[in-house]
């Protein structure tokens, strides 16, 4: 049951990471991703810096971005996942943030390092990408799965993204962008305390105090569908 209560909790901030608060006056949940990287609200051809906020009276880092324009992050729009259109858009965003290939390819952690995240259909459609433009690829018919890098850097696969149907694709520089914790509030776990009713039975309960955190806007991309 330990190993069940962790697994249920990791499985929580997975969703609080790619996710965000309801609005300015919801101090409980985190404030993931979808706060950070804001979409862009139009085409712009190949993107831009957009000074918006999350919503009305809703800062990210109490910033107004309407005021302070350079506090913002890329942001694009793209149709359909090609060459010719996505990845071109994230070539270009890649320029705009200094998105650069890194000295060795590594698994990128909290503190250091860049990467890419999508929904399943457009990792898919990565892959396949990929293929194409591989001649010698064997006898294996899923040769490019899990595979896929752009300048070096990794792109991984988010499930939780998959009902997102703007399909987004993050480009994250992990060394200005990270989890903060509330001192002695890191998946602390209560005593055992009795159930009521149940004089046999001990419960535990798993609680922590974090947020998520940008010092640096600019160094993070989104490219997204428009809306429906």
């Amino acid at each position: 049951k330990m190993v069940t209560m962790y697994q249920s909790f990791y499985e929580l901030m997975e969703l609080a990471f790619w996710g965000k608060p309801s609005g300015p006056t919801d101090d409980v949940t985190p404030e993931g991703i979808k706060f950070w990287l804001l979409p862009a609200t139009k085409s712009t051809g190949m993107g831009s810096f957009e000074a918006v906020n999350p919503g009305s009276n809703w800062f990210r880092a109490g910033i107004d971005s309407t005021t302070n324009k350079r506090w913002a992050n890329w942001s694009a729009q793209y149709s359909e996942v090609t060459a010719a259109y996505l990845v071109k858009k994230m070539r270009y965003a890649a320029r705009k943030t200094l998105f650069r290939s890194p000295l060795k390819i590594g698994e990128p952690t909290l503190g250091k390092g860049r990467a890419i995240y999508a929904n399943t259909d457009t990792v898919m459609n990565m892959e396949e990408i990929l293929e194409a433009q591989n001649m010698n690829l064997g006898n294996d018919l899923a040769s490019k799965d899990g595979k896929t890098l752009f300048k070096g850097n990794p792109i991984y696969n988010v499930s939780t993204l998959d009902d997102d149907t703007t399909a987004p694709v993050y480009m994250i520089d992990w060394s200005t962008f990270g989890a903060c914790v509330l001192s002695g509030w890191d998946k602390k776990v209560s005593a055992p305390k009795e159930v009521a009713n149940q004089h046999n039975v001990r419960a535990v309960f798993l609680d922590a105090s974090f947020n998520f955190a940008c010092t640096n806007l600019r160094n993070q991309a989104v490219i997204s569908k428009a809306s429906a």
